[in-house]
């Protein structure tokens, strides 16, 4: 039978494409006309909520949480399909295919009601009162179509009133001196605008102020506002009424005491080490009371005892090291919650509660603490699969873990980690296939130790626990296989982790030492002795000796979606151990060229970069965010260039997402070899904005931009136009723009990015920005990552 071949003319083919483009446009239309139609008489669908300002000083956002109707959400911001298809399937006598089509797939639609929506006038009303907005007015109106409604607010602010004078009234005169010696902290000042919540907010700080000094039971009820706003010129007078304890009497009916608050000292610290939440009273404990100091400096020794019905799994100074509150002190807020967050970081931990018992004393105002603590399971173990895809090379991956909360009984965090993977790559040299597909093979050992404090030669009581200082120490051992080299990598490091504030961390590794030892196929080792000699160097034998230093700043607060930065500032140098022993100890060889230890090249260089970010809401949904990433790093000594590892670069997923991985740069060089390898850099300019929305449910949406390149510190002959010139550096940045998807699904999130190279740096001048008329489907490039790129 002969093969019969139907070619349609250009012309056919042009009207089968206009009618698909028909087709697509009908059903999107329909789609779109698909509202919900309520089965109530003149219920009508709320299309959107719109809020109209005249007040720059007052964000939208501030009044949306306060709308009572939220508008019907659409998918890709066009269809109401959730809506529709739960009108559909919501039936008198619904099918069990119904009720899961109603109840799974759709979303019971809302209407337009008029009460709910004069209500939301009404609190929007308050909310500009308590913000000093006195004299606001609200006005509410609806534009109407025959099954959809628009309900808009109109917002007209008026004059804010402003605080005249702040008046304070002590009624207890036992507080007074604590709150007088802190009024400057005073969140609201003379001339500030009123604003009820601030005022709310002081209440509170004075409750912790005074909670800090000793007054237990002090709360906000002993705090009262009066406000006189009688001046009639836009102003305010506040009275801060502090009030004293009151009560019925005990020995006169209808007669109320007045007597003033109480400071309340520490007597007893009481730990119940393996409380598991149902212990009954009565049970008899074995005791152990530990004495010791907190600091060198401390002159007091804290005591605590330990209350336990079985053997301790921890050690009892482990626990002392991390409660922050003191015998015969008094009661301090802020070192409760200090012993709190201490022992609820710890591995070991499960969970904790810290309770205070007035004691039976002569005076009364003394408290016993009491620490109960509830433990994890020792012994964890965790097997799972995973498929990966690197640059584009599929594997599958098997990883067993094994961790311990307690190794030493210190509440020491220990992880064993086995991992063999399996990967099909391209190949350059003869086929050299495995397993089935796969061509590269991969496994490797990780172990690693986290220890609740420092170590030598740093002790303990030399820094302030309140820093929650940690130990860490890892080491690991991999082996690769693949088509063109073997490679075995050698790792272990040794560093210190501290929390100097809610918003501070510090890392310092004074020790990391990665050993890379490479043996590479004939076919391989002959192509890259064609290569350029940076290129080269990613396949020969190293060694790095590395000291380490971060500084972290985090300004985010936590369930609050407010503006704030986070910068990260790191330091690294290599090398300079190992040259002191080479050159005064004569430990190694050295050739003409370089030298080495072990028979290993060793690298010197100084590494530096900085991570800037700033994170701006513009509601809790809607975010903008830049960030700004520049570093260098410089080569002596021993190194020529930077190693491979330790080089800076751009394209992927997290950086010039306009690019693919590695293959920007260095500078305007245009690669001419046809050869595909790695652009690698020692500086690196980089800067993102990305503008992040939701779209539909648990898929949120971003536009961004990146720009950035890297260059080489000195001029090569090998790379032309590849090295940083500060008068033609900015001629040479990179430009894309892209689009992305985001599927949030709360424990973590799947990105998808799509970008355009819009500003190439490797073309001509003239050339560099594209022509937008002659971008094709082939020029996107995609990227698949898990989490946010910054």
């Amino acid at each position: 039978m002969k093969n019969v071949i139907f070619v349609l003319q250009k012309d056919t083919q042009l009207k089968i494409y206009k009618l698909i483009y028909l087709l697509l446009f009908s059903l999107l239309i329909g789609l779109n006309g698909c509202v919900p139609v309520s089965k109530v008489e003149g219920q009508k669908l709320l299309k959107k909520n719109v809020i109209i300002l005249d007040n720059k000083n007052i964000k939208e956002s501030e009044l949306e949480g306060f709308i009572q109707q939220e508008e019907n959400d659409k998918l890709l911001g066009l269809f109401w399909i959730k809506q529709w298809i739960y009108s559909i399937a919501d039936k008198e006598k619904p099918s069990t295919f119904d009720k899961w089509l109603k109840n799974k797939v759709g979303k019971k639609p809302i209407y337009y009601d008029r009460s709910e929506a004069l209500y939301t006038a009404k609190q929007f009303d308050s909310y500009l009162k308590s913000k000093g907005y006195f004299n606001n007015k609200v006005n509410h109106s609806t534009k109407e179509t025959k099954r959809k409604v628009i309900s808009n607010y109109e917002v007209i602010s008026g004059k804010p009133y402003v605080i005249n004078k702040i008046n304070y009234v002590y009624e207890d005169t036992v507080v007074t001196p604590f709150i007088e010696a802190d009024k400057i902290n005073c969140l609201f000042k003379r001339k500030d605008v009123y604003d009820a919540y601030i005022l709310d907010d002081e209440r509170d700080r004075i409750v912790d102020v005074l909670r800090r000094k000793g007054f237990f039971k002090f709360n906000k009820e002993f705090i009262r506002y009066r406000i006189d706003s009688a001046q009639n010129n836009h102003s305010v007078n506040i009275f801060v009424d502090v009030l004293p304890k009151r009560f019925a009497s005990n020995k006169e009916m209808d007669k109320i005491v007045t007597e003033n608050h109480r400071r309340y000292k520490i007597r007893n610290i009481n730990v119940y080490p393996n409380y598991n939440g149902y212990k009954i009273e009565g049970i008899l404990y074995d005791t152990l009371e530990l004495n010791y100091q907190m600091r060198l400096t401390d002159t007091a020794v804290n005591k605590v005892t330990f209350f336990y019905d079985s053997v301790m799994r921890v050690k009892s100074k482990t626990y002392a090291r991390q409660i922050s509150i003191r015998n015969n002190d008094y009661y301090n807020l802020q070192q409760v919650q200090k012993t709190y967050n201490n022992l609820a970081r710890m591995g070991v931990t499960k969970f904790v509660n810290i309770d205070f018992v007035e004691t039976d004393t002569l005076d009364n105002n003394e408290l016993d603490c009491l620490i109960r603590i509830g433990r994890t399971p020792i012994h964890m173990y965790d097997i799972e699969a995973e498929g990966t895809n690197t640059a584009g090379n599929p594997g599958l991956a098997t990883n067993i873990s094994y961790v311990n909360n307690n190794l030493f009984k210190g509440g020491e965090l220990f992880t064993l980690r086995l991992r063999g993977a399996l990967e099909a790559q391209q190949n350059t040299s003869e086929d050299s296939r495995n397993f089935f597909i796969f061509n590269t093979i991969e496994g490797g050992v990780d172990a690693g130790i986290t220890l609740p404090t420092f170590l030598l030669p740093v002790k303990p009581e030399y820094f302030a626990h309140d820093y929650h200082p940690v130990t860490t120490i890892h080491t690991g051992y991999n082996y690769q296989k693949r088509p063109d080299y073997k490679r075995y990598i050698s790792n272990f490091s040794f560093g210190y982790k501290w929390r100097q504030s809610e918003k501070i961390n510090h890392v310092f590794e004074p020790i990391s030492l990665n050993s890379v030892k490479i043996y590479t196929e004939d076919n391989f080792e002959q192509r890259l002795l064609q290569l350029d000699k940076k290129y080269q160097e990613q396949y020969r034998n190293h060694l790095l000796l590395s000291m380490n230093y971060s500084y972290i700043y985090n300004g985010q607060e936590r369930n609050k979606f407010t503006d704030f930065w986070y910068y990260r500032l790191n330091f690294e140098s290599s090398g300079l151990f190992l040259n002191v022993l080479n050159t005064y100890l004569n430990i190694g060889d050295a050739t003409d060229d370089y030298s080495t230890i072990f028979n290993i090249r060793y690298a010197q260089y100084i590494r530096s970069d900085a991570d800037f970010r700033f994170y701006h809401y513009l509601n809790s949904k809607n975010v903008i965010v830049m960030r700004t990433y520049c570093g260098v790093g410089l080569p002596y000594g021993n190194s020529s260039s930077l190693p491979f590892e330790k080089s800076y670069f751009v394209g992927g997923a997290n950086g010039m997402r306009g690019w693919d991985i590695r293959s920007l740069g260095p500078g305007s060089y245009f690669d001419t070899s046809g050869t595909s390898y790695d652009k690698i850099g020692d500086i690196i300019i980089l800067a993102n904005m990305e503008y992040r929305f939701p779209v539909y449910g648990f898929l949120n949406g971003a536009v961004y931009t990146d720009i950035g390149n890297v260059w080489l510190l000195k001029k090569s002959k090998e790379y032309p136009l590849g090295h940083f010139d500060v008068n033609t550096f900015v001629k040479q940045l990179g430009v894309d723009a892209g689009i992305g998807l985001r599927f949030d699904f709360d424990f973590f999130i799947i990105r998808i990015d799509t970008a355009l190279p819009v500003r190439i740096p490797s073309r001509a001048a003239k050339d560099r920005w594209i022509d937008t008329s002659l971008i094709k489907f082939s020029d996107v490039v995609w990227n698949f990552g898990i989490g946010m790129p910054f």
